[in-house]
Parts: C-alpha cells; structure tokens; sequence
C-alpha cells in the first residue's frame, strides 16, 4: 500500500506555441520559398543575423561545412532547456573541430527579446558563475518554418554534407548518438513534434473506418508510444469534424493533474494526499516507459460545444485504473507565517506590483505578501498557512532561482530574511485525497 503527500511535481518539458507566419520572419535573408524541410533535404545556407555570443554578429550555415551542426532550439520559460546548456558546452567540447551546436532561440522578439534573453543568462552567471560556450542565434523565426515544432527542446541534426539527418528530441543529443552520425550512422528517421503526430494519426484512421458509420465520439488509452517521444503538455486539437485533447506517454499523476486541474491548483500539490496501492506505478521517477501512457479523446463537431475534457478524463482514468479524488478535513503539520516588527509594508494603493522585476527563473522587486506566500507554496511540501493579516500590503521581496527553491529550510531562510515570523503547527485543513482502492 502506498500512502505519500505531495510536494512538487513539475514537468521536465515546457509546451509552447510559436506565434509565427511565413510573413513574420525575422532577421533572416532569405528570399526564396520556404517550407518545411525532411530527412534528406539539403538544408538552404540560412544567415543567422542576431547572434549571441560569438566572434560575429551574424552567421551563415555554411561557416560550419564539414562538422556536423545542431540546432537546439529553446526558450527563455523552459527551465529543462536552460538546465541542458552546462551538458551541451561538454559535448561541444569533446567533440571539439567535429560539431557546432547552436542555442537557437527562434522565438520572434515580442516573445523572447535580445535584452531579456542576456538578461536571463547574465542572472544566472551572477548566481552560478556559468554562462554558456556556445553560439546563440536569436530571433530567427524562419527556423520555426524550416522545422516545425511546438515543445522545447527541440533538435535538428544537419550532418557534413548538409543534409537534414535527423529531428529528435533532447533525450536523443548523447555522445553516443553523436559518435554515430558521425560515423554516418543515423539516428531515427525522422521525429515529429508529438503534437503533430498524434493530431494526424486519429483523422487518418477516421478515414480508414469510414464505411463503419458517422463518427461520435471516441477515448482510448494506450501504452507508452517510443514513436511520438514524451510529451508534459495537453493541447486541445480541432478540425472541421472532430475536437478533443491528447496526452502523450505521460505518467497517471500528469494524468492526475490536468482532469484535476482546477481542484489542485486551488489547493496547491502541498495537499494533495496520493493513497493508493503502488505508488511507483503512478510516477515515472525512474524512467520506467512501463508506466507512461497516452490518452486520446474525440468527439464528433455537433457535440464539441459541450465539450468538458476534464470531465471525460476523470471518469476515465476511474473505470480503466479506478482512480478518483475527494476533498475531505485531515490534521497536517503545517508552516503558519506571521508578521513580525522587522516587516516593512507598503500600502498596495500607495506603490503598484506591475513595479516588480520579473525573468523566467529569478525575479525581484514589491509583491503582495499573498502573492509571495502563494508563490513559494509551489515549492514547499507542508502547507503554508498566511496569518500574517496583511494579505494585501506590498513588501521587497526578491525571489531566488526558483528551480533551486527546494526544501523546507530555503523557503524559512528566504521568508525569514524578508522579515516574517514562522512556526511548525499541526492544523486542520482541507486536502484532496486521490485514491485507486
């Protein structure tokens, strides 16, 4: 039997979407038509016009003939990707003459700017003295034409003769792998952003099963996909017959938290109580594909209005796994804040919070005492509990990076320095319960 509060469960892949269209490319010169590329296609000399951290300013894909190049292509809110640069400055090194990897953000500059993409990194140099080797081309959304994708990371091999190679995912970018397509041995045909894949397999099987009857409606789970690589993100998919949302060989807790996104995020995972028999057979913390799964939901177009993915996901996951959740009255050991003299407040009327600083991992400046507690609620496994009866006054507050804001001691160090009062109580709350028994 297992039995286990939980703390923090984050995703290792950020979901984005790049806001893009052929008429918006930015920073590069390309003229001639652009499209999508494959496996086997000579990748065009791309000019890369805004890049970081390099000899030039721009580049061409032709200043690395002979080596062979990767793309891997981040964004300044993927915290995984930003993780990765330390390991992809080694590999670049032991490989050193025989590569080039490229930090592409092809992000357009409302979404990821010049200033706020140094001043991520130079934070994080400041914190951890590492700023990364590598090149890092900026802006150029054309390489969101040239190699669709959705989820970051996303890789692209070009190999020495300047054919696409291969498109994988970050899992996939070893020296082992390297080492092959080096020696001429590919990897994997071709990857296709896991939304992409399973968006178009359901239509393409409709199709085929079209002799069967109008089609109504359809939910399935199947095993873990090697195909459609991992996926942390649901997205809803729509087309002139069918709508639903797919989850990608994703683990029963991520399956957990979106049927009950709503519940959880109003009381925070610090609440949530998993009480069922096996616990490893919910989580994928070892890497175990046996636990992955993959979910697809469709429904025919008259019914989409009504549509309720949520819903259809929590009786699911009950009548394949017996899942279920309710929200019942426990006594949990508890963290109650306070305020104490050394607090200095701001009235809220008297100094706005948009006046906070804010990047993707550290951010500083005048908060809502709510809104800081809320905030590190994220990263603590015993509840926070605000008595501090000044939800609504501002106060300096700087958070520090928050992929290291783990742990019970950091969050008393980081409030008690900021002047609040703390204490271990066990209280009465409210929890969610989820159960398989």
């Amino acid at each position: 039997m297992g039995f286990l509060l939980l703390g923090i469960v984050t995703s290792a892949q950020s979901s984005i979407k790049s806001a893009i269209s052929q008429s918006a490319i930015t920073n590069s010169s390309v003229l001639h038509e652009v499209r999508e590329l494959k496996v086997g296609d000579v990748v065009p000399d791309i000019t890369f016009q805004n890049v970081l951290n390099y000899n030039n300013k721009t580049a061409r894909l032709s200043d690395f003939k002979g080596k062979l190049v990767i793309f891997y292509m981040w964004s300044i809110w993927c915290t995984p990707c930003l993780k990765a640069f330390p390991d992809l400055d080694k590999l670049q090194n032991q490989f050193s003459g025989k590569i080039q990897i490229l930090l592409a953000n092809p992000h357009a500059p409302k979404y990821n700017t010049e200033e706020r993409i140094k001043t991520l990194l130079t934070d994080r140099k400041n914190r951890t003295g590492y700023y990364p080797a590598l090149p890092i081309p900026i802006n150029d959304t054309i390489l969101n034409l040239y190699f669709p994708h959705v989820d970051v990371p996303h890789v692209v091999w070009v190999n020495q003769k300047g054919e696409l190679a291969a498109i994988t995912s970050s899992k996939e970018l070893t020296g082992e792998n390297i080492q092959n397509m080096l020696g001429g041995k590919n990897l994997i045909p071709y990857y296709e952003d896991v939304w992409t894949t399973y968006a178009n397999m359901p239509m393409q099987e409709e199709r085929k099963t079209a002799m069967y009857g109008s089609f109504i409606f359809r939910a399935y789970f199947t095993n873990y996909n090697g195909a459609a690589g991992v996926g942390h993100s649901i997205k809803p998919i729509k087309s002139a017959n069918v709508s639903g949302i797919y989850l990608i060989n994703q683990s029963l807790l991520d399956m957990i938290r979106y049927a009950y996104m709503d519940v959880l995020y109003k009381f925070g995972w610090n609440r949530v109580i998993l009480n069922v028999n096996n616990i490893s057979n919910f989580t994928n913390e070892a890497g175990d594909t046996a636990n992955l799964y993959c979910y697809n939901l469709l429904v025919s177009a008259t019914t989409a209005a009504k549509l309720n993915e949520r819903k259809f996901l929590q009786e699911d996951l009950r009548r394949v796994f017996n899942i279920s959740m309710q929200v019942e009255k426990q006594v949990r050991k508890c963290l109650v804040i306070t305020a104490s003299d050394k607090l200095i407040t701001y009235q809220t009327a008297d100094k706005k919070q948009s006046d906070s600083k804010h990047t993707s991992v550290r951010s500083y400046g005048r908060y809502q005492i709510a809104k800081i507690i809320s905030r590190l609620q994220r990263h603590s496994s015993i509840p926070l509990i605000d008595e501090t009866n000044l939800r609504e006054h501002l106060i300096d507050f700087e958070f520090p990076d928050e992929g290291k804001l783990l742990g019970e001691e950091k969050i008393i160090s980081e409030l008690k320095r900021a002047g609040f009062n703390l204490s271990e109580e066990e209280r009465e709350i409210e929890v969610v319960v989820i159960t398989d028994k």
